[in-house]
């Protein structure tokens, strides 16, 4: 085998669409995208007074694409829009499930889409705040 075609076949092989490395290569590649679109649709937790805060950024999504679920220990949303165009059908959605550190009140929950931003708010359950327990003398 010649240089050329050894240097060739080194060349290809290193290729990150050909080749060993092909997989790895677009492996990451998704990943990156997926970090880029995870920045370009914020989600946030704050611990407030008494409960909780979420910030999600859904923009373009109208408060009938969005589906918000809170439960005691976690909430999830799932936005999905379809659009048609002259190519076909357009369909973009996004979805998040976050974990609370203390059970919430699911009925406490309330939420508002402003600007592209929904925000909810929620408050702990009265049963995870605890209690001051009085210690008497044994029975």
């Amino acid at each position: 085998m010649a240089y050329n075609d050894l240097s060739r076949a080194m060349d290809r092989m290193l290729t990150p669409w050909e080749g060993f490395f092909a997989v790895p290569t677009r492996m990451m590649d998704s990943a990156r995208d997926a970090r880029q679109v995870q920045d370009v649709y914020r989600s946030e937790m704050e611990s407030v007074d008494g409960g909780y805060k979420l910030t999600f950024d859904v923009p373009g999504f109208a408060p009938e694409d969005l589906d918000l679920n809170v439960y005691p220990d976690h909430v999830t949303l799932k936005a999905s829009q379809s659009k048609e165009s002259k190519d076909g059908k357009v369909t973009r959605s996004i979805s998040r499930d976050m974990s609370f550190d203390s059970p919430v009140d699911a009925s406490s929950a309330e939420a508002d889409l402003t600007n592209g931003v929904l925000t909810v708010s929620v408050k702990t359950s009265v049963a995870s705040q605890g209690r001051k327990v009085a210690i008497g003398p044994a029975k």
